[in-house]
């Protein structure tokens, strides 16, 4: 994934395709795979260009350098840490030059199709387990020794899956979705909520979308709001595409979870998790510092108002919240992952699997330590 050595490409050859001083690395045509000849309401397309001023390519070397640049045959990384705490791990003998090589290719010819990303989540939020991201954090490949270039792959698969996804909600004038302009708009899988009393705000939509209209891209929902690849592309390469990206899921946020209403329901473990990485992530990553805190604000009211306070019902009564906890702290929800079961196979909805009940309590009570909570048995 090293830079790739000058092209025998002609300048005028160059030239011929710099008419409008843009070099976007894939281009699809108007065939049933394009993006453009299907979008449904709410998708976009993200295409990287590398503009260029003509009277600056003076020599073959520097149309040479273009040619590199326009094809992403040029690596870079600008960060040592991907997470607050340090880098993802990964097993003995993982190659980033292998993972990425055969990946490179596949990625800039899928980017503007509706086929699945090269990597990360599956296009529709929605299915069951085998989900990338649901267990390991993406993205720090590109920070291995032979990384250099691996960026780029999870950089295309988060343009790819974020763009197609129907979750990009702007003003009827192209300004990004005002949350405050819409005070009585409830979302549900990142779109305005099905029921109309619910969402009394339709945002002038006549009916829902399909997941056929969308192509299969759909989501995310609250039980798969992951966003790994797009937040690590977005600390990797600097893009504005993904800040773009990252600042709509957060508008998406603010209207699906909410602190009242349907819209504040905890429908399982893993969505606490997820939730409050997204905060996290929004924390240390968006530009849009305003829009962060406001991700940030809210993932905290809902802990202390809605999450805490839930998981308190089933076995403890929460007896006193001394203060909140810093924001990285908040991630130790994601340790009752997989063990605070809130609906049982066997058992009613909201109920505690009986099997893993020691387990379940326990987390809880470190959960609780963590998070500053103060928890009396029940009687």
């Amino acid at each position: 994934m090293n830079a790739p050595t000058a092209s025998p490409r002609s300048p005028a050859a160059y030239a011929a395709s710099s008419v409008n001083a843009t070099f976007p690395p894939a281009r699809q045509g108007a065939g049933p795979s394009s993006r453009s000849a299907r979008a449904g309401d709410a998708t976009t397309s993200a295409t990287p260009i590398t503009f260029v001023w003509l009277r600056h390519l003076t020599d073959p070397n520097a149309w040479a350098s273009v040619g590199c640049v326009s094809s992403l045959g040029v690596g870079a990384v600008g960060i040592e840490r991907l997470l607050p705490e340090g880098n993802p791990s990964f097993p003995a003998g993982f190659s980033a030059r292998a993972w990425a090589s055969p990946k490179f290719a596949q990625a800039v010819r899928k980017l503007n199709t509706w086929e699945p990303p090269i990597c990360g989540p599956a296009p529709a939020s929605g299915v069951t387990g085998a989900q990338e991201e649901q267990m390991f954090h993406p993205g720090g490949e590109a920070l291995r020794t032979d990384g250099v270039g691996a960026e780029w792959v999870r950089y295309l698969a988060a343009l790819h899956l974020h763009s197609a996804r129907p979750c990009n909600h702007l003003e009827i004038d192209g300004r990004p979705l005002d949350v405050d302009a819409h005070p009585n708009a409830r979302f549900w899988d990142s779109r305005i909520h099905w029921h109309t009393g619910v969402s009394t705000d339709r945002l002038g939509k006549p009916r829902s979308l399909t997941v056929e209209e969308a192509s299969g891209f759909w989501g995310p929902d609250t039980q798969h709001f992951l966003t790994g690849t797009l937040v690590a592309s977005a600390r990797l390469t600097g893009s504005p595409a993904c800040q773009w990206l990252l600042r709509n899921l957060a508008t998406v946020y603010l209207l699906q979870r909410t602190l009242d209403g349907s819209t504040a329901g905890i429908f399982s473990a893993r969505e606490v998790g997820y939730e409050c990485l997204f905060a996290v992530a929004c924390h240390e990553s968006m530009e849009d510092r305003a829009m962060a805190s406001r991700v940030v604000a809210r993932c905290r009211s809902r802990m202390r108002n809605v999450v805490l306070p839930f998981i308190g019902q089933r076995d403890y009564v929460v007896a006193q919240i001394r203060t909140l906890p810093k924001l990285p702290a908040i991630e130790l929800l994601l340790k009752a992952h997989g063990k605070l079961v809130q609906r049982s196979e066997r058992g009613k909805p909201g109920e505690f699997d009986k099997m893993d009940r020691d387990q379940t309590l326990t987390e809880v009570e470190k959960l609780a330590a963590a998070t500053g909570l103060r928890l009396v048995p029940k009687k």
